[in-house]
């Protein structure tokens, strides 16, 4: 017998012909096998139907059995009887009830009723089906065509089948579900076969001693060989002596600390040098082997390391000139100084600033003024020894930081002096630009420190600063070292405070105002600058009277003239746009970050009636610079008085991704020097593009200044910004012109 066929045979089947029995169980074999092939459950039962009516010894007995789940009936099977499927099915709904016994009834019974009579069967022997569980399958029937009740042979066949039955829909189930594991698990490995394509990682699995036993992961092209090169191998025998050693090392850390190790290495492969990050993983312990899995991963950083680079360069060189910019030149500074104050030694700092450098960007423009300080830092470079520091911190500004050190003031002074006299020198020479010389002077200051009478970078700079402003004083095109005789530009300055304090009660300062232009063209915020009237004509840039304001102490009052003269154009501009949407932004230095600024700004807001909301208060590169706990708080007091912050001139060098997790910055400014694209248009474009990116996935608004031709508009189109500006839409205006403006854009 199969051992598929798991019924036991009744001891009254034994009177049956012994070809007949057996006959029956090859039948029942090759149903169950039928079962197990897939063939289908309904057919088997229709071929056991029809196994038992061939056991009736050709009596017109048909066989018909129905099955059963929860009480409802799932199917029903009679072949001989497919006549009467209709009333069959009506049958066995109504009778799907369980069970415990064979039952007989005939047309002389009192439970005999009209479906009984519309089967045309004078008698019907009922067979329960119980599963191994003792729960009820169903029913099977046997309608005869006389009133006869069931001998014991009849019993036992029915017996028999009614087991056999309960076996087959068991094996039917039983291979379903297995099928149904079956797909799940293909299901299952070609989703992991799919996603371990597109991960870009490479996943080995390795034994404690180092060996390959799988690969992982869809970027064939980082591997030193194929696939099945790889399994069964040490990780020695696949890389480099330096890159095994790495993994061997990190691999043994990991399993002693029970951690995971990082490396980072690189790779000579057929697509070029590859750098690599590998984290290596330690598994759980192989209970019955008591070994131990490493999880070795190797991510491609290539992209990321460049990127890196790139923000890192960007941090700390000016991007016009390629020179070092502010923040690498004040932290070589601060180095500088502790180094002289430790060892008694003397460093040396040139302050250079170009002369009347305004007249080349209002005569040619300020992308033309841009090439030409890319030649001037050019000539400096050729100027000056490579182990100097030569920086470009803002504007036509150059600062030098000796790298040599002295015990002697006088050798540094006299190398400091030597350098400063190179520099000049190269102003000599005339600068050509498309054949027309043009002259340009500078003026320089000297500063030699020693860490004790100037402590700080900022000391350092505004000594050299001061110098080179009096060397400009006197004509320029010359050199001015810091000593007690700078007392006259000290009363220069003096002279200039005081005319700030005449100009604030004589109401000779005003705020302008320059549009900011959304991608649909409309204006929809402001920019404002402050100008001052000096001597009731002549009108003072910020730059000649903001820095004195800042160190005298009254940059605030400036800020408030700026803030109430916007407050006020506020008001006015809701009244013509019937809505309180439209915002200004106003600049913010880092001395006033040491005063109570929060609450002149909220106090003024208070009086116009206006929200901080409609205030961006852009802070310049100073403030990032300064990290101090009094600046941090004062910039947390600000914003939660619900003023919106915005980094200025962002991408000059020395603001720092990493600000943006610190401050509550709500808008990015990409400075003009990357607008002015010149002949690195792509590497700027690609720049300002990596930040619209950032500023898009950061939820951070996006502000391009210094827009001054139709092409950079153009070029700038497809990014993700919020406004423009510059003197391509509008000059700063007036308050009276900004109005009209407005008004003209509303009508």
């Amino acid at each position: 017998m199969s051992k598929l066929l798991k019924v036991k045979t009744p001891q009254h089947m034994h009177s049956l012909e012994f070809k007949q029995l057996s006959a029956i169980l090859n039948a029942q074999n090759q149903a169950l096998q039928s079962v197990v092939n897939g063939e289908g459950l309904i057919d088997a039962l229709n071929n056991i139907c029809l196994m038992l009516e061939s056991c009736f010894s050709q009596q017109k007995r048909y066989v018909a059995l129905a099955l059963y789940n929860e009480g409802h009936l799932i199917h029903h099977c009679h072949p001989s009887l497919s006549s009467k499927d209709h009333d069959l099915h009506r049958y066995f709904l109504d009778n799907g009830q369980p069970f415990e016994q064979l039952r007989f009834t005939s047309n002389n019974t009192p439970n005999w009723n009209d479906t009984h009579h519309v089967l045309e069967a004078q008698a019907i022997w009922s067979q329960p089906i119980f599963c191994s569980r003792s729960e009820f399958l169903g029913r099977m029937d046997v309608f005869t065509a006389r009133d006869e009740t069931p001998q014991d042979i009849h019993k036992a066949l029915l017996a028999h089948f009614a087991q056999f039955i309960a076996v087959t829909v068991n094996k039917d189930k039983d291979q379903r579900q297995q099928l149904e594991l079956n797909n799940q698990l293909v299901a299952a490995n070609e989703r992991m076969e799919a996603i371990t394509h597109l991960i870009p990682d490479l996943m080995f699995v390795l034994k404690e001693d180092g060996t390959i036993e799988d690969l992982f992961g869809g970027n064939r092209s980082l591997l030193t060989l194929a696939i099945p090169e790889f399994l069964g191998k040490m990780h020695q025998d696949v890389l480099p002596v330096g890159v095994s050693s790495k993994v061997q090392l990190a691999v043994e850390r990991a399993l002693e600390f029970n951690q995971i190790q990082i490396i980072h290495y690189q790779l000579n492969l057929p697509i070029g040098t590859t750098d690599f990050e590998g984290r290596i993983i330690p598994a759980e312990q192989d209970q019955e082997t008591m070994k131990r899995r490493i999880l070795y991963m190797a991510r491609d950083v290539t992209e990321q390391n460049k990127d890196k680079a790139e923000i890192e360069r960007l941090a700390y060189f000016d991007p016009l000139t390629e020179l070092a910019n502010r923040r690498l030149l004040l932290e070589k500074l601060d180095e500088k100084i502790s180094l002289c104050r430790n060892n008694r030694m003397h460093g040396g700092l040139i302050f250079a600033d170009l002369d009347d450098f305004k007249k080349i960007n209002d005569s040619l423009g300020h992308s033309i003024g841009d090439e030409f300080l890319i030649m001037i830092g050019i000539r400096l470079q050729q100027a000056l020894p490579a182990h100097c520091t030569l920086a470009r911190i803002g504007g036509d500004e150059f600062v030098v930081l000796l790298d040599h050190m002295d015990a002697s003031r006088e050798a540094i002074q006299s190398l400091a002096t030597q350098l400063a006299q190179k520099i000049l020198a190269t102003f000599d020479k005339a600068f050509f630009y498309n054949r027309i010389e043009y002259r340009i002077g500078c003026s320089t200051g000297i500063c030699i420190f020693d860490g004790i009478q100037a402590t700080t970078a900022d000391q350092v700079m505004q000594q050299a600063d001061m110098c080179m402003y009096q060397a400009k004083k006197r004509g320029g095109q010359q050199m001015i070292i810091y000593d007690d005789t700078i007392t006259d530009f000290m009363a220069q300055r003096f002279q200039i405070e005081s005319e700030i304090q005449k100009g604030l009660k004589n109401h000779a300062f005003v705020a302008l105002f320059q549009p900011q232009i959304s991608p649909q063209g409309e204006v929809i915020a402001a920019e404002a600058l402050i100008r001052w009237h000096r001597d009731g004509q002549t009108i003072a840039e910020p730059a000649e009277f903001i820095p004195i304001a800042e160190n005298s102490g009254l940059i605030n009052q400036l800020q408030r003239v700026v803030l109430e003269q916007s407050c006020q154009l506020l008001n006015q501009i809701d009244v013509l746009l019937g809505h309180r949407n439209f915002t200004i932004s106003i600049n913010i230095s880092a001395n006033q970050f040491r005063t109570q600024l929060g609450q002149m700004l909220f106090d003024t807001l208070i009086h116009f009636g206006l929200e901080p909301r409609r205030f961006k208060l852009e802070i310049t590169e100073s403030v990032l610079l300064e990290r101090s706990e009094v600046v941090t708080e004062q910039v947390e007091v600000i914003k939660s008085m619900g003023f919106n912050l915005s980094i200025d001139d962002f991408g000059m060098g020395y603001s720092s991704l990493a600000y943006l997790h610190d401050l509550p910055v709500g808008e990015l400014k990409i400075d003009k020097a990357f607008v002015d694209f010149g002949h690195k248009q792509k590497q700027k474009l690609a720049i300002i593009q990596s930040i619209a990116k950032m500023a898009h996935e950061l939820d951070l608004d996006l502000v391009i200044e210094g827009i001054e031709t139709s092409s950079q508009k153009e070029m700038l189109n497809d990014l993700s910004y919020t406004a423009m500006q510059g003197f391509y839409f509008h000059k700063p205006l007036s308050s009276a012109e900004f109005l009209h403006l407005i008004q003209n854009q509303n009508t």
